[in-house]
């Protein structure tokens, strides 16, 4: 029954993979979006509403890729209870980390970067967790060790 459960979750991941990887080739048409977005909120301060945006287009993106990490983020934040439990508070605390000393650094190319590298790290390490539990079946504590 416990390993029917696993099955489903990784099953399951499949879809945050796939948002994962769509967020790694969309991360520089997001990253632009929001920092007009940023901008935008400090000349006028007030939050963009859909019709500030270029286009429809613009807004449904930006949206869209809010949503998808809203859900490979509670993709990992279940992935807690499962026995690969400190992978997942690896990359929830990491992510923190970045995302924190990103908002303190004020070049937009560094961020960009900062940015893009932890999409993509993310993005590979639940392809990496997914090949392991139908896969490999490695130990990842005695790897890490």
């Amino acid at each position: 029954m416990v390993n029917l459960i696993g099955n489903l979750y990784y099953i399951f991941g499949l879809i945050p993979l796939i948002l994962s990887l769509s967020n790694v080739f969309n991360y520089f048409k997001f990253f632009t979006i929001k920092n007009w977005a940023l901008k935008f909120k400090k000349v006028t301060g007030k939050e963009p509403s859909n019709k500030d945006y270029r286009s429809d287009g613009d807004y449904h993106f930006f949206i869209t890729y809010g949503v998808s990490s809203l859900i490979i983020s509670f993709w990992l934040l279940l992935g807690v209870i499962t026995n690969s439990w400190y992978i997942y508070i690896l990359i929830i605390i990491s992510n923190i980390i970045i995302l924190r000393i990103g908002n303190k650094i004020k070049n937009d190319n560094l961020n960009m970067i900062m940015g893009f590298l932890l999409t993509t790290i993310k993005c590979l390490i639940i392809y990496a967790l997914i090949m392991n539990h139908f896969h490999f079946h490695y130990n990842w504590l005695e790897i890490i060790q």
